[in-house]
Parts: C-alpha cells; sequence; structure tokens
C-alpha cells in the first residue's frame, strides 16, 4: 500500500502468512504486523486445522449459523512528520458455517444463492435500526435493501467473492463487508472498520474523506492478498452449483 500524504501504515507485503486448513480447501492470511503499544490489539485463532473441526460451542447469529473469528486486528495510522495517531482500523475476520440444510444443498457454492442469502442476512440483522433514527440512511447511495447494500461482484476464476457496505451503528458511515465461499460448508467474513482520530488540543488534518478512501483501498488489497486454494472436488461442486 502506497499511503498519500505523510501517513504511515500496515503493509502486506511484510506481512506473516497464516494457513487454514478445510476440508477441500486451503486458506492463507496475511497478517500484518502490529506496532507494539498499550492500544495494541492482535489476535489470531490458534486453530489451522477446520477439515473436521467441532462447532457446536461456536457462536451463533440470527441466521443460525455458527461464527468463529479467525483474526481481530487494531491498525495504527501514523504522521510520519509529527508523529501523531492520526486513524485506526477494527479488522475481523470470520468464518460462518452454514446451518446444515445449506450444505447439504451446498448453497455457498452457488454465486446467486450466496449473494441472496447474506443479502437477506443482513437485512434482517439490521431490522432494529430504522430509519428515524439515521437520517442518512434516506440518501440515495446508503446502503440498503433496496439497493442490495451496495453489492459490488468480486470476480474469482473458479467462483466469485461478494463484497456489500453496512453500518450497524447510526452515526458510523458504512464499513466495507466481503463474503468469501470456502467450501459447502464455511464462508468466510471479511470486515473493515476505520475511523479517524483527533486530539484535544488540534484537529487531525487529513480528512475524513481521505481516510475513507484508504480503507476501502486497504480492504480491496486485504483481499486481493488474499489466497483461497479448491481441490478438485470442491471445484466439480461449484461447476454444478452455478
Amino acid at each position: 500500500m502506497i499511503y498519500p500524504q505523510d501517513i504511515s501504515g500496515p503493509q502486506f507485503n511484510e506481512s506473516d502468512l497464516v494457513e487454514f486448513v478445510f476440508e477441500g480447501a486451503t486458506l492463507t492470511l496475511s497478517v500484518p504486523a502490529i506496532r507494539n503499544n498499550t492500544n495494541s490489539v492482535d489476535q489470531v485463532t490458534s486453530i489451522r486445522d477446520f477439515s473436521q473441526v467441532d462447532t457446536q460451542d461456536w457462536e451463533v447469529d440470527s441466521e443460525g449459523a455458527h461464527c468463529f473469528n479467525l483474526l481481530t486486528q487494531k491498525w495504527t495510522f501514523e504522521d510520519t512528520k509529527t508523529l501523531d495517531d492520526i486513524a485506526t482500523c477494527w479488522v475481523d475476520i470470520s468464518i460462518v458455517e452454514l446451518p446444515e440444510e445449506l450444505q447439504n444443498s451446498h448453497l455457498a457454492l452457488s454465486k446467486s444463492r450466496l449473494k441472496q442469502y447474506f443479502l437477506d442476512a443482513l437485512s434482517n440483522a439490521l431490522d432494529d435500526i430504522k430509519d428515524g433514527e439515521n437520517t442518512s440512511m434516506d440518501k440515495a447511495d446508503w446502503p440498503n435493501k433496496q439497493n442490495d447494500y451496495l453489492y459490488k461482484c468480486i470476480n474469482r476464476s473458479e467462483l466469485d467473492w461478494m463484497q456489500v457496505q453496512v453500518s450497524f451503528v447510526t452515526d458510523n458511515l458504512p464499513s466495507p463487508l466481503a463474503y468469501i465461499p470456502i467450501n459447502s460448508r464455511f464462508v468466510l467474513s471479511a470486515s473493515f472498520h476505520m475511523s479517524s482520530l483527533h486530539y484535544s488540543d488540534r484537529e487531525n488534518k487529513y480528512s475524513d474523506k481521505l481516510i475513507r478512501e484508504i480503507e476501502f483501498s486497504l480492504f480491496d488489497e486485504f483481499l486481493n492478498s488474499i489466497n483461497l486454494r479448491y481441490q478438485p472436488e470442491v471445484i466439480s461442486l461449484i461447476k454444478k452449483a452455478n
């Protein structure tokens, strides 16, 4: 990542590579080194093999899917001249185990069915946020059910990924969220949330617009750093499902 002006932050080409094994697929994530300070967050699961994992103790979402966090980090961005911390980004990478009946129908390997499943899940999760509590939701470009949460197709050779924008807090701008099918059982969920930092005696000289541009550029670069390799049996299922 080439940061604008005098900003410094994580670099994916200097990251550790962490590999996770699933039935029929192998996933490699880039995990940037976190600057050591009292506010750092850097949590990576010690589990590497999910091919036969027991998920009964995992958290369950509103759709009945089991969820497990692979990676949580807080990235801090700095002005290289003033040494001010000027922004942070929370990074959450999780896997979602679909309910058994959806595994059996290979929903995760069908581009159209997976898209509809997660768009419906987002709508259900956001039902508690009323339009009247957030006037931004009235804007034409605000992600909502009517515009498919600004859905974006991420083209991949075997099976496309999907990206949306979402805000679960009424005073936050929408942030990027991606869903990446791993196999019939699991889908990877990746989300960023970036925000500006200010000091009591001075304003942040970097605009919110610039910080937001960095957030989405970083998210694109992070997605491009993900290496997901399907084995032949999964590729065969993908072809049948699409």
